[in-house]
C-alpha cells in the first residue's frame, strides 16, 4: 500500500476489522475493531497489541473466524 495513509470503510454490521502496521521492519501492531450497527468502528478491549515480530506480513483467522 505504500506509505500513504489508508482510510477504511466497513461493509457490514456485527463483524470485525483489522489494521496491521509493520513498523518500518520493526515489531509491529495489529488494530482491531467491532463494526458496530451505525457501520462505525469501535475499538475493542485491547484496541492495539503486539504482532510480536518484526515486519508483519501475513494475518491468520482462528478457526471460528471470529478473531484474528
Amino acid at each position: 500500500m505504500g506509505s500513504a495513509n489508508v482510510t477504511l470503510y466497513p461493509l457490514w454490521a456485527g463483524g470485525y476489522a483489522y489494521a496491521a502496521d509493520d513498523n518500518g521492519g520493526g515489531e509491529g501492531t495489529l488494530s482491531q475493531y467491532w463494526i458496530g450497527s451505525n457501520g462505525a468502528l469501535v475499538p475493542m478491549f485491547a484496541a492495539t497489541v503486539s504482532t510480536g515480530g518484526n515486519d508483519p506480513r501475513y494475518l491468520s483467522a482462528d478457526p471460528s473466524g471470529r478473531y484474528l
